[in-house]
């Protein structure tokens, strides 16, 4: 299933796009990263254990620089180190969020997979094969990504207000950045609009980088939508 969606978006939409298969909602999240940006990685279920083992803390879902940092200096780097702390030891630091942690650091995750969501943004990211040198070589991608922004913002039932920008930055030792800025009366990004938050983030311009990315977020008021099938 996962190739034969890979060949159609490919044939139909145009672009490459990875894809993961695994026995969870989040590893097959972590799986679809694992070959950007045309891949396909397969984590079987008895492949879970070894996988996770060497995962590093990063890569869990709702982990930023911040809970990374807390992480790191209770000697933990990897989900391995999560497994050998104490069952009590993150519920106790980090509460709902420290069980979470540990369920993942084990492969475990019980979500549901489900098929309508307030819509809440729109994004588009690309991931280089070839990590990008350095700013300049950011801003000469710009133009293709806000284009591919505005090609998903048109298939998007109905156009709701635009109430924020957003810019998002992975560099190659996997550090992530994002920046975003309100800007209510827009109707369509263009590449000048997006020229000032690449400014602010990107101020080391020796930097080599690996994903870049940029979308809107739209009004918190909007009603909930129903996600749209990959073709339409």
């Amino acid at each position: 299933m996962a190739q034969y969606l890979r060949k159609r978006v490919k044939d139909e939409v145009g672009i490459t796009i990875s894809a993961g298969v695994a026995p969870n909602k989040f590893l097959a999240k972590i799986a679809s990263d694992w070959k950007k940006p045309d891949g396909l990685f397969v984590i079987r279920p008895e492949d879970v254990k070894g996988f996770v083992q060497d995962l590093k803390v990063e890569k869990l879902f709702g982990v930023g620089q911040v809970t990374a940092g807390k992480l790191h200096t209770m000697g933990v780097a990897t989900c391995g180190d999560i497994q050998a702390l104490p069952a009590e030891a993150l519920p106790e630091k980090f509460g709902k969020q420290g069980y979470r942690l540990r369920e993942m650091a084990f492969g475990r995750d019980d979500r549901d997979v489900v098929v309508s969501r307030i819509a809440k943004s729109v994004s588009v990211e690309r991931t280089f094969s070839q990590d990008l040198p350095d700013k300049r070589a950011c801003e000469s991608v710009m133009a293709s990504l806000v284009a591919d922004l505005n090609l998903r913002l048109s298939r998007k039932a109905g156009r709701k207000p635009i109430h924020k920008l957003f810019i998002k930055i992975r560099y190659s030792d996997f550090s992530t950045h994002t920046l975003e800025r309100v800007r209510d009366r827009i109707q369509e990004p263009e590449l000048e609009d997006y020229q000032p938050l690449l400014d602010e983030l990107v101020t080391d311009t020796g930097r080599p980088v690996r994903l870049l990315g940029l979308g809107v977020r739209f009004r918190s008021d909007e009603s909930p939508v129903m996600q749209l099938r990959l073709f339409e």
